[in-house]
């Protein structure tokens, strides 16, 4: 009692769990993997400290957590913060139980997880950090009251998020998978320096083109980045349009104060566009990227590269990429 317990492992595989790290004083748990640990019948990891109090887990460089059953990490009623570091991974279930719980991918490998469970706690939340890149469903996210997309990751993300999810400065977020949609049940954020990148197909929204949905308010900070890109050889024409993003009310300070990156070149407008309840974010394709064309006197007008829109009728024109 008021003793904390430490656990420093660096390669262990179990009979039934792995680690198995029990903790019911006042002191604090904190267990933290250099190799591989697995279980068989039970859990890879497995913290239990009772409710109100914590366990962290740190998986580093090197550091495996699987388990035969599916459950890589577990903990129960208490509060718990799982950090996977650059070079550690994940294979199985993350059930993190009841408390307040958050789950940190600070570079760490999440393509082998096959559920992102926060428990019935209040406040949970989900980070993706520097170096966490790949691609992630958003059904097998529960149980998260937040999911956030810190400086340096690169996630693409398809199917639902039902939380509240924000982008920070810094962080990339792909909505749909080459390409596809990604609903969220709940408020999007994005902060100043946030990325978020598109890739435009065809012409059928979550089919043809990447569409974020988000059943709430999207925020869009000054100088959020949106990165739009070429898909399957895709060549847009003038006149088509593409709500890259939709949701029952889109607030930003102007439209001209967000930044494009049009990749797959071309010249285009923007705007918010209302959809009769909800309101859509529409890119339009307004000439190629050959030939010049008069000002349109009602459009705010841009070209392939990195800009922003500095006023109605502004353009500028740089040599167009490859479309990725």
């Amino acid at each position: 009692r008021g003793t904390d317990l430490t656990i420093a492992a660096a390669d262990v595989t179990g009979d039934d769990y792995g680690i198995v790290a029990r903790n019911y004083g006042s002191g604090a748990l904190t267990v933290t993997a250099t190799g591989a640990v697995s279980g068989r019948t039970g859990a890879g990891i497995a913290t239990y400290t009772g409710p109100r109090k914590a366990a962290t887990i740190v998986l580093n460089d090197g550091a495996s957590v699987e388990a035969a059953l599916g459950v890589a990490i577990t903990n129960d009623a208490g509060n718990s913060t799982v950090t996977v570091n650059t070079g550690a991974s994940v294979t199985g279930a993350i059930q993190l139980g009841d408390g307040r719980d958050s789950l940190i991918f600070d570079g760490g490998d999440f393509s082998g997880v096959t559920a992102f469970d926060g428990g019935d706690g209040a406040d949970d939340a989900l980070r993706f950090g520097a170096g966490a890149a790949g691609m992630l469903d958003g059904d097998m996210v529960t149980g998260f009251e937040a999911v956030r997309f810190g400086a340096g990751s690169v996630v693409s993300v398809f199917d639902t998020l039902v939380a509240d999810v924000s982008v920070e400065a810094g962080g990339a977020l792909g909505p749909g998978a080459s390409p596809g949609a990604l609903y969220v049940d709940g408020a999007f954020e994005t902060m100043v320096g946030a990325t978020l990148s598109f890739e435009l197909g065809g012409l059928m929204a979550g089919t043809g083109y990447d569409v974020l949905d988000v059943a709430g308010t999207a925020s869009l900070a000054d100088a959020t980045i949106f990165e739009i890109l070429g898909f399957g050889g895709f060549v847009p024409t003038i006149g088509n349009s593409f709500d890259i993003l939709v949701a029952d009310d889109i607030l930003l300070s102007s439209v001209s104060n967000l930044t494009f990156d049009f990749a797959i070149g071309g010249f285009w407008s923007a705007s918010i566009f209302d959809l009769g309840g909800r309101e859509a974010l529409r890119l339009e394709a307004i000439a190629d990227s050959v030939a010049p064309v008069p000002v349109p006197p009602a459009l705010a007008m841009f070209g392939s590269g990195l800009v922003s829109l500095f006023g109605l009728g502004w353009a500028r024109r740089r040599k167009q990429r490859p479309a990725a």
